[in-house]
């Protein structure tokens, strides 16, 4: 014979407490993970933003593109486009304020010129699930194809 819910309830009330409970807390579980989540997205936005920020206003668009028309120009192609760069070649007086503008130094690498493109210097910080911040700096015949113009040929961007 087949029990209906109340059969199966009816004598055992602390067990179905029990599973009202693990629900209960399972539930909640989830909205706290999901609240971190959104909380480490917002605090890693306005993190982004304040280096965005912070870069603009410490090193001028025309000298980080004076810096990386140099290093472009400089630098000898090689096996692998683009390339990483050494923060070697970073002036004195901007090396502490790129290395410190996150909690890990910034990658720089360099995209050797062709045919279509003149190429360019890329500064990013971040990366993995919260995505990635940073600027593309070159002459100022380079467009971006992800960035949002601050100079001709310097650009900065964000991704998810």
């Amino acid at each position: 014979m087949l029990e209906t819910f109340d059969d199966m309830t009816a004598g055992d009330p602390p067990r179905a407490g029990r599973a009202i409970v693990m629900f209960v807390l399972g539930a909640l579980l989830i909205l706290t993970g999901i609240g971190l989540l959104f909380g480490q997205c917002i605090y890693t936005e306005t993190r982004y933003t304040s280096i965005v920020r912070r870069m603009t206003n410490a090193i001028s668009p025309s000298d980080l593109q004076a810096w990386a028309v140099k290093v472009i120009a400089t630098n000898k192609p090689g096996e692998f486009n683009p390339q990483p760069l050494d923060t070697d070649t970073l002036p004195d007086s901007w090396r502490k304020t790129l290395i410190s503008a996150w909690r890990k130094p910034p990658r720089f690498v360099v995209y050797d010129p062709q045919s279509d493109n003149p190429g360019c210097i890329r500064i990013t910080w971040g990366g993995g699930g919260i995505g990635y911040t940073g600027f593309e700096v070159g002459p100022t015949n380079f467009q971006s194809m992800i960035g949002n113009e601050i100079a001709h040929g310097v650009y900065w961007f964000r991704t998810r």
